[in-house]
């Protein structure tokens, strides 16, 4: 009846869903370069190109939380490329405790994976909240500490000394990976992050009334020259972990 075709998100709402998981099949990605990665800041991209003209287009002054949509992709990326042994589980919870990624191997739970797009934090610095999240993870689930780690969408959501650890600011470019806890076990994956709302643009352009449109490789070329840590980095660790096992 009309009153129902005249909206058709639910059905593209469903599609959508269901890209997460109809590739039934594993993709053989390459895992040496960085192509994954600037894969994630593609679509991260165009989802939130998309809540730009939302914001314009339906008059909804307040973006859309995707959050859950950053989650979704690290644990779709994952599933392509990973053997069929690996198991990748969602918000999985025990004992009060819900790591936003698990991922066992034959059976046993060997990684865990907190994903944040931005986050709170506290006077204290990231010893105590991560640490202590860390060993609350080790503690229930049995997983190694070294193998519990967070993906950032970017580290300046938290400010930009937290972000200075892992970024040059003299020379534009990551800095070597820290080495001790819990900065580790952190990964950054870009420096400026990929929403175009907030990127810079002339003067007299009006970002709440006008929209900006990108072509491809003007998207992926600023995600090569952000970058801080490859998602294949990630994924060879989880590999290492699974060998290690």
């Amino acid at each position: 009846m009309n009153e129902i075709e005249v909206f058709q998100g639910s059905y593209f709402y469903e599609k959508f869903l269901e890209s997460f998981y109809t590739p039934s099949k594993k993709s053989d990605l390459d895992l040496s370069d960085n192509k994954i990665t600037k894969a994630l800041f593609f679509h991260l991209f165009k989802a939130k190109h998309s809540e730009w003209k939302m914001r314009i287009k339906f008059e909804r002054k307040v973006k859309h939380s995707l959050s859950d949509y950053f989650q979704d992709l690290i644990a779709f990326y994952l599933n392509i490329v990973l053997e069929d042994e690996f198991e990748t589980i969602l918000e999985f919870k025990k004992d009060k405790v819900r790591p936003d990624i698990l991922i066992k191997y034959k059976g046993k739970y060997i990684f865990a994976i907190e994903v944040k797009t931005t986050i709170g934090w506290n006077r204290q610095g990231p010893q105590s909240q991560f640490k202590a999240r860390i060993k609350r993870i080790f503690k229930i689930f049995k997983i190694p500490k070294e193998n519990v780690i967070y993906i950032f969408e970017s580290p300046l959501n938290v400010n930009k000394k937290f972000a200075s650890i892992y970024w040059d600011y003299e020379k534009s470019k990551p800095k070597e990976h820290p080495k001790e806890l819990p900065y580790s076990n952190i990964y950054p994956l870009f420096y400026k992050g990929s929403d175009p709302y907030y990127w810079k643009y002339e003067k007299d352009f009006d970002k709440k009334n006008q929209i900006k449109n990108f072509e491809k490789n003007e998207i992926l070329k600023r995600a090569e020259e952000n970058i801080i840590c490859k998602f294949e980095s990630v994924i060879t660790k989880v590999q290492t972990a699974a060998n290690n096992g």
